[in-house]
């Protein structure tokens, strides 16, 4: 897909994009919202799983384990320095 762009190609798409973002968010907070009014009916009933019959869902927590890089960085920078690994990378952004 190396089609050369002129300007107002790329203003077409670039708005195109801007505004599935902004759909992108609103479907985002719906489903927050929806997933919040579940989550909340559980805690009310005790629940981790629901099984409707025609869904099931759990909520549950997990333990995971994580490096705590600022305190290593603090507490031992020599082996912090020794093991970090600068990670380059490019970010899409349309303003």
């Amino acid at each position: 897909m190396s089609k050369k762009l002129n300007n107002a190609q790329l203003v077409v798409l670039l708005k195109g994009i801007r505004d599935l973002q902004a759909q992108q968010k609103e479907l985002d907070e719906q489903i927050t919202y929806m997933q919040d009014m579940v989550k909340a009916h559980m805690a009310e009933v005790g629940a981790e799983a629901i099984d409707t019959g025609v869904y099931r869902v759990s909520w549950k927590p997990y333990t995971q384990n994580r490096l705590d890089t600022n305190k290593l960085k603090v507490e031992q920078s020599e082996i912090y320095q020794r093991y970090v690994k600068p990670v380059e990378y490019k970010r899409f952004v349309i303003s």
